[in-house]
């Protein structure tokens, strides 16, 4: 688990110390053992709100990513701005299946 733990709270220090980033909320996370997940709502300087998401697995004490999701929208939360994910619904992207 240690791993998995210290994957996460680095992903934790990495955003609160971007200058990007004025306020967080975690909405979710779990750890176990060999994987851990983690989602978050972020403010932006801005105003802009980006969500965050993130399943990972530890594999020879390495964390990988298994799947992610960030999505960005106006401070209102009514227009997307962009949108990355790695859901393979789109097969016939270039970048398939990581894609925005």
């Amino acid at each position: 688990m240690k791993e998995a733990l210290l994957y996460l709270s680095d992903i934790k220090t990495r955003l609160a110390a971007s200058l990007a980033v004025v306020a967080i909320t975690i909405a979710a996370e779990h750890v176990s053992e060999d994987r851990g997940y983690f989602r978050a709502c972020l403010t932006l300087v801005n105003g802009d709100f980006l969500e965050v998401s993130e399943y990972y697995v530890i594999q020879a004490g390495v964390p990988t990513t298994q799947e992610y999701r960030y999505q960005w929208m106006d401070h209102a939360r009514q227009k997307l701005i962009r949108r990355w994910d790695n859901a393979e619904h789109f097969p016939d992207l270039p970048h398939f299946p990581h894609h925005g």
